[in-house]
């Protein structure tokens, strides 16, 4: 992927563990990857770099990731935005 446009990734999550894990296997697959920490950064983030890719927790200290989604899809709607859970419900 050196000779071409690398995937861009932002990851948000409030736990630095599951960011930099994240990262680093967005790295291993040639992907250029940022990071925040809360959906505020996060939004920062995405007006600066308009990632391809969004890998958000869905649990955010002020805000849910479903909100960061909103938020993303009416800056960029072309951006892919997923949504991961380490709790075992949704609810």
């Amino acid at each position: 992927m050196s000779d071409s446009i690398k995937v861009r990734l932002l990851v948000v999550d409030d736990e630095q563990s599951i960011r930099k894990l994240c990262m680093t296997i967005g790295n291993s697959l040639g992907y250029a990857c940022s990071e925040a920490e809360s959906v505020e950064t996060a939004v920062a983030r995405i007006e600066q770099e308009a990632p391809d890719l969004i890998l958000t927790d869905l649990k955010l200290p002020t805000q849910s990731g479903v909100e960061l989604l909103r938020q993303a899809k009416a800056l960029f709607p072309h951006t892919e935005v997923a949504i991961m859970t380490g709790h075992g419900s949704i609810n």
